[in-house]
């Protein structure tokens, strides 16, 4: 859970030890990037993404078993997200979930994400390399105004016919949809 008087958090214990986590943004990126290079061996991949995110030296010493744990681990708890809070209704009911597609790439769509930053929080994401905390940089984007490059984007993806429009308003989205549409092989990205 989010605190405003708590620091964002950077240490993970496991088996009795206290890891620091470097987990500015770019380095995340960097590491989900190596994680899902198929050119690399599992083992070759779990090394690599540890040593992004703790330092190669920390790892020294722990059985390749206990490596994938540890990522497995901080994956878990930094970036999978906390469970969403449950919301009621009025009367106290809770309410379903609304089905999301995933409909944008961190990297696929990633000027768009760099534009939506400085238009929404004048915020130049290069000049944020290893100082923006992971979590930070997931809240500024999840909360994205509407009018946002990004969000924009995601609206025309996410747009289906209601039969109110014209039939050139119809054609007019589906070639925007055409031209925004995310490769087959991102879909299955944030």
């Amino acid at each position: 859970m989010f605190k405003l008087n708590e620091p964002f958090p950077n240490t993970i214990e496991f088996q009795g030890k206290v890891f620091t986590l470097d987990l500015s943004f770019d380095n995340v990126l960097d590491m989900f990037d190596v994680f899902k290079d198929e050119s690399l061996e599992l083992e070759e991949r779990v090394l690599s993404s540890l040593s992004l995110l703790i330092g190669e030296s920390e790892t020294d010493g722990l059985p390749v078993s206990n490596q994938f744990e540890l990522l497995m681990l901080i994956t878990k708890r930094f970036f999978q997200g906390e469970k969403a809070h449950v919301v009621y209704d009025q009367l106290g009911n809770p309410m379903k979930k609304k089905e999301t597609e995933t409909n944008f790439s961190l990297t696929y769509d990633a000027e768009y994400v760099y534009v939506s930053f400085f238009q929404a929080y004048q915020i130049d994401l290069h000049d944020e390399f290893g100082k923006m905390h992971w979590n930070k940089f997931m809240m500024l984007l999840n909360n994205l105004p509407s009018d946002s490059k990004l969000n924009k984007v995601r609206e025309i993806r996410n747009w289906k016919p209601s039969g109110d429009e014209t039939s050139e308003e119809k054609q007019k989205m589906a070639e925007l949809q055409e031209i925004y549409a995310l490769p087959e092989e991102s879909e299955e990205e944030n």
